[in-house]
Parts: C-alpha cells; structure tokens; sequence
C-alpha cells in the first residue's frame, strides 16, 4: 500500500481477548450469486504454495486471507462478537494492530477491494476490531453499515442504524482526528486529503433497499440476532455453533473427549448436551454402545431382551482411535472417512476440527453416503489430533437421530 495511502477503520467492540496463535472468527455462510458456477471462498494462510477452499464453520486466524470471486458472498463471525459479510469480488486479511484512536493492541480486517456488510450490537462488544481500507479511519460501537471499494479510488460507507452513544460511525483520518459521524441514513464518499462528500437520505430503509440492490442484495433481510444468507442460518449456543444450507441450524454442543463407554463424561455433560441437542432436534452418541445423550441418559444395558439393539446412531466409524476401535486409528492427510449407516436419515454433516469442542473446525461436508472423502482440493491436514462428527440430517437438513463423534491421527 502507497504511504499516501491513509487507514480506513471501523472499530468494533468485541467480547473478550483473542490471542494470535487462536480462532478469530468462523466462516458462517458461502452462498452463490445468481445462476453461476458453486460459490467459492478462498482462505489462504501465510505459509500455503496456493488457495485452498474455506468451508462452513471452519476458522480463520490472524494472517488468513478470504477471497470471493465474482459469484460468490460469504459472511465471516468474529468470535469475540460482531458479524462481516464479505460480497462478491472481495479481498480481505485479518491482522494484528494497533488502533489509530488509541494505540491500544485490536485485530484488524484488511479491505483490500471489493465490499464489506458489517453489523454489531453496542450491548455485546467490547473490543476493537478494526476494517482498513483506504480513505481515513473510522470506529463504531454499534451499527449496521456498508462500506466499498470504488474505481476512482474513493470509498463509499453507508450507515443504516446505530445503537451506540455516539449515534453512528465515527471517521478518522490516519492520525486518527475525528473528520465526521456518519449517522443513519448518510452516505460518505471518501478521498485521500479531501474533506468528506456527505449525502444524507431521509428514508433510511429506502437508502439500505438501494445500497443493497447495487452489490449487497445478499445480505439483505437479516433477522435481528443470526445472519442467513441465502439460506444458510447460523444460531450461536453454548460456545459453538453449525451452519447448514437450506435454512436449517443446528447447535454444536460443548462435548469432552470422546471415548469408548465414557459413563463419567456422560454424567458431567449431561445438562449441556441434552440441553443444547433439544433445542436443535439432534442427539450426539459418545461414539460406543455405553451411552447415548438424547432425551434421557440411556445404555444398552437398559434393553430387556437379549437381543442386541439396532442402534439409532452411526457406528463403526473408521477413523476411530478411541480405546474399543478395532478399525484404523492413523491417516495420511486425506483420510477417508466411514460409518455404519441408520434408517429414516436423509444425508449426514460430517466435520473434522483439531478440538473436541468443534472451536477450530478445519472441513465440513455434507454427503447421502455413508463414507466421504476428505477432498485432494484442501488444505492438506498436518500431523496431530483431529475429531470428526457425522450428524444425522432429514430430507429438511435438519438434525434427527443421534449423531457420533471420535477421533483419529494424522500421521
């Protein structure tokens, strides 16, 4: 970037302290535009030779870039709070910085071109995160604006609500003196070394109606609390949650380490697993016959008859390293993944994270087969630990039965 280049930023007040080697955010949606090809979000980390696919719920860290290409949106969830829609064409890079307001340490998103969506509630932020492009700097407490990359070299911020004290988003230069307050319904034109070009619009609704209609109609009719974009809707619960298509959502709730009949880790899980299953409409099983989490704490044993029960779960999962496994613990990068199949289950979601809390999930998939490949197109997955969950879905995508989650090793 030009040194005469000024910072544009707009902070956001975030939940708690993210470190660099830690999650930042999750992918929360990728959604086509029009009739084209499948959408594509790129992530590329610092040390990758090429782009590798991003996909639903999998997270991003500081250095990562995310591109969208001309028919893809997506739409990034900080994980200390606030949501940032990426539009079609757009080139983005997380980073660590200091604020221009105060000095203070903030992650920082990188506009590089294209448009970003960005929304935050006032009531659940409370530290910065900064949006640079170039044009000047700005810092909000709580609003919803639009913010684009022009060809002249201009900037162009919409505002469209506000509920922080100051009333809207405030605008710095690179020194970080205040030049203005875009206020709801105000449109700002930003060039380098010239005051603001203000143009304030009187119906407010009419002004997002239109600011989406010219490159954001993606975004558009948010609910208030979740951001669905095209379908995909995302319900945040107990520290984590998973995006579907279709409009389905489903929690991922906080499970410990999965091992074969782990009675002691049922019992401590008991309140949130249930908890967090009822209300999406799925179960998790600990991956063994020793337990299920569902409606009630149930066992094999539990049974009268002598005859097995069929489970109401996948089962023989391969990869699996938990004690019981007799199918293969170790994997090269790709591993394939398989599993015993249920009746009345339409397709299953299948995801892998490096935690057994699904907080760093790497891959999601979705698939009608009973195996699925982890696809020669990703990121290769490094040596280590991984966990992997396979979650029953009905023909809504919806989650039903009872789902299964172990892990395995990356040799």
């Amino acid at each position: 970037m030009s040194k005469k280049l000024a910072t544009l930023t707009f902070g956001l007040l975030m939940l708690g302290t993210v470190f660099a080697d830690e999650p930042v955010c999750r992918v929360q949606s990728i959604s086509k535009v029009g009739d084209g090809s499948a959408p594509f979000l790129v992530q590329k980390k610092p040390k990758d030779p090429k782009n590798y696919p991003a996909t639903l719920n999998s997270t991003g860290y500081v250095q990562d870039h995310y591109i969208t290409d001309g028919n893809t949106v997506a739409a990034l969830e900080f994980l200390i709070g606030g949501r940032v829609g990426i539009n079609k064409n757009t080139d983005i890079e997380i980073i660590d910085a200091r604020s221009v307001s105060d000095g203070k340490p903030v992650k920082r998103v990188v506009l590089k071109n294209g448009g970003l969506w960005v929304k935050a509630e006032a009531k659940s932020l409370k530290q910065p995160l900064e949006i640079q492009t170039n044009g000047g700097v700005m810092g909000i407490k709580g609003t919803e604006f639009t913010v684009e990359t022009q060809q002249d070299g201009t900037d162009r911020v919409c505002c469209f609500e506000s509920n922080s004290s100051q009333g809207g988003v405030e605008i710095r230069d690179k020194s970080g003196k205040v030049v203005g307050l875009a206020k709801p319904g105000e449109e700002y034109l930003l060039a380098l070394k010239k005051a603001p070009v203000v143009t304030p619009h009187s119906d407010v609704q009419q002004f997002r109606q239109d600011t989406f209609n010219r490159g954001f109609s993606s975004f558009q009719g948010t609910p208030e609390g979740q951001l669905m974009l095209s379908g995909a809707a995302y319900v945040p619960y107990f520290g984590g949650a998973l995006s579907m298509a279709s409009g389905a959502s489903y929690t991922v709730d906080a499970v410990a380490n999965f091992e074969r009949n782990p009675a002691a880790a049922l019992a401590a899980l008991w309140s949130t697993a249930n908890s967090a299953a009822g209300m999406a409409g799925g179960h998790i099983n600990t991956g063994g016959w020793g337990g299920m989490i569902s409606s009630g704490l149930s066992t094999a044993a539990s049974h009268q008859s002598n005859e097995k029960p069929k489970p109401e779960f996948p089962y023989d999962v391969s990869p699996d390293a938990s004690p019981e496994s007799k199918t293969t613990k170790e994997t090269g990068a790709f591993p394939q993944l398989s599993w015993h199949g249920i009746d009345d289950v339409e397709s299953y979601a299948v995801l892998i994270s490096k935690d057994e809390n699904l907080n760093e999930v790497v891959w999601m998939d979705q698939t009608k087969n009973t195996q699925i490949n982890y696809p020669a197109t990703a990121r290769p997955l490094t040596p280590g630990k991984y966990f992997w969950r396979i979650v029953p879905l009905d023909g809504e995508d919806k989650p039903t039965k009872t789902g299964a989650q172990t892990y395995f090793t990356v040799k």
